[in-house]
């Protein structure tokens, strides 16, 4: 098995626990600003409370301060276009509370849905170009350092537009020298994170468009082709009905740049040209997925992922399907050129799910590979394009629990259940995902794709009483038997351990003696489906 070593330290930021913080309070009910010491004082705006915890701080890139802003809409076009939310360096900023808090941790985000719209009101057609900004520091002229030490939590980002007309070459910006230079003016319309890496956790991103990074563009590079190592966090966001003109509909990433995404849902974004839910473009080593849903997508080209300029990023856990393109690679393209296939700089799928996208042109649809390039899978379910040097691939049908209402969790009995690996992803990412993108708990034998199965129960009884099947005994120790009440013909018995694993399929005709020797102990699952379609389900203990 291919092994491949990388070394990333995950910072976890806003866990809620305050270590001597100032606290700024932020309520957009108050006719006027206060000093922002308490809610009852509480700055009017979100800017002002930012404003304030930075100006608190000696030193931002060691010290936090934090903004609580109270549920509500907050409009961020006040007399121009070019008016945003600028997150500073030391600052976490929080929503989701309803005014009454005085910890942390009692917010509740889900809730108290808290909003950053870039609208002049609910009723203006006026727009904000970004509606949220983190900007790198200027330490002199046209030299900047990054940082890494700031947050936005919590919070629904809308309403950005970054017109830039019909240009296509302007929506692209494609040399590094355009992209440092210029790539902030046309991208992230939504959330534009610019030399800089901080956190964004817990976010819906929706309704944006921009010509690239639709709901959000990351460019954490301050120079070319030295980069910094900063890694921005995304984590817990969901992008939806975001767009772009050329590349990046949900998201964009670009230069070197190497955020760490887990457990986000990209989903309805769109891109006239490349990358309907991401985007990934020059020479971005190693930026990583982990538990991620790529669903409902669509570009003229790469519905769900997009990847060039020798860009590698790193899939585990990820669940790519129902993506849709006109041209090829509707689930995954990728035209990061790697001639020979042996370098450890291409893109990587561990225990993903790449299947079910289409295309209307009719070429490969799950996977588009340009010219020589290639990709490295292990422990994946794969469709169309696909062929893997990895191990443990499979390439049948996954199983989703109901597309049709964007249900992409497996059912039980699933190619997918139990078959995921954990050494690959402890060798490539230095830890196992311990849950899914639910938070639901995974298991040393992990799922593929994003959500680790939950096991429910199966009724004792017959779904139709007049199925005429009995199973005995029951407990058992080495041999159950299989008796119809009738001569119903072929029927087909399928077994499936406690979590969902497939331990017995086969058909029979008539009694039949079925050897459970070899089991271990515990409660298992029997399915028979005869042949006039109709179904049995009970439960066994060995």
């Amino acid at each position: 098995m291919k092994k491949i070593i990388i070394s990333i330290i995950i910072t976890f930021l806003g866990s809620g626990i305050m270590s001597a913080q100032s606290v700024y309070y932020v309520d957009g009910a108050v006719s006027s600003s206060g000093n922002g010491t308490s809610w009852a004082t509480a700055f009017k705006t979100i800017q002002e409370g930012i404003n304030a915890a930075y100006g608190s701080l000696t030193d931002p890139a060691s010290e936090t301060a934090q903004v609580w802003v109270k549920h509500g809409t907050y409009y961020v076009y006040v007399n121009s276009d070019v008016n945003t939310i600028n997150m500073l360096e030391g600052v976490e900023i929080y929503g989701g509370f309803n005014g009454t808090e005085t910890e942390l941790l009692q917010r509740d985000f889900g809730t108290n849905t808290t909003i950053i719209d870039g609208h002049q009101s609910s009723e203006s057609s006026n727009q904000v170009r970004h509606v949220v900004t983190a900007f790198g520091n200027e330490v002199s002229t046209d030299v900047f350092e990054s940082w890494t030490n700031g947050l936005l939590d919590g919070f629904v980002i809308t309403g950005g537009n970054v017109g830039i007309g019909k240009s296509k070459n302007g929506a692209k910006v494609t040399s590094p020298a355009e992209i440092l230079n210029n790539g902030d003016a046309i991208s992230g319309a939504g959330i534009l994170i610019f030399k800089s890496a901080p956190a964004i956790h817990n976010c819906v991103i929706m309704d944006n468009s921009a010509g690239k990074g639709g709901g959000m563009y990351i460019m954490s590079a301050t120079g070319f082709p030295s980069v910094n190592n900063d890694k921005a966090s995304i984590r817990n966001c969901t992008f939806i009905n975001n767009h772009a003109m050329m590349r990046g509909g949900g998201l964009a990433i670009d230069l070197g740049t190497e955020p760490i995404t887990e457990a986000c849902k990209f989903t309805g974004n769109t891109c006239d040209a490349k990358g309907g839910g991401v985007y990934i473009d020059w020479v971005c080593p190693k930026p990583v997925f982990i538990n991620c849903l790529f669903a409902e997508n669509y570009a003229s080209r790469a519905g769900a992922i997009g990847v060039d300029g020798s860009s590698s990023p790193y899939l585990i856990n990820c669940t790519i399907t129902n993506n849709s393109s006109a041209d090829v690679g509707a689930g995954l393209y990728t035209g990061s050129y790697n001639a020979d296939g042996t370098s450890s700089n291409e893109p990587t799928l561990i225990n993903c799910i790449v299947s079910g996208n289409t295309a209307d042109w009719g070429g490969p649809v799950d996977l588009r590979i340009w010219h020589d390039d290639y990709f490295y899978a292990s422990h994946s379910i794969l469709g169309s394009g696909f062929t893997s040097s990895g191990e443990g691939v499979s390439y049948e049908n996954p199983v989703f629990a109901d597309i049709s209402a964007s249900d992409y969790s497996l059912v039980f009995g699933s190619a997918g259940i139990n078959e995921g690996t954990s050494s690959d992803a402890l060798d490539i990412f230095g830890y196992i995902p311990a849950t899914d993108i639910n938070g639901n708990p995974r298991d040393a034998n992990p799922d593929m794709g994003c959500y680790e199965y939950i096991l429910t129960n199966i009724s004792d009884n017959p779904i139709n009483q007049d199925n005429g099947f009995e199973i005995y005994p029951n407990p058992a120790t080495d041999v159950i038997y299989i008796l119809p009440a009738d001569v119903i013909g072929t029927y087909n018995l399928t077994i499936y351990n406690s979590i969902g694993k497939v331990v017995v399929s086969n058909n029979f005709a008539g009694q039949s003696d079925i050897s459970i020797s070899g089991f271990s102990s515990g409660i298992y699952y029997v399915m028979i489906k005869n042949d006039r379609k109709k179904y049995t389900e009970k439960v066994i203990v060995k």
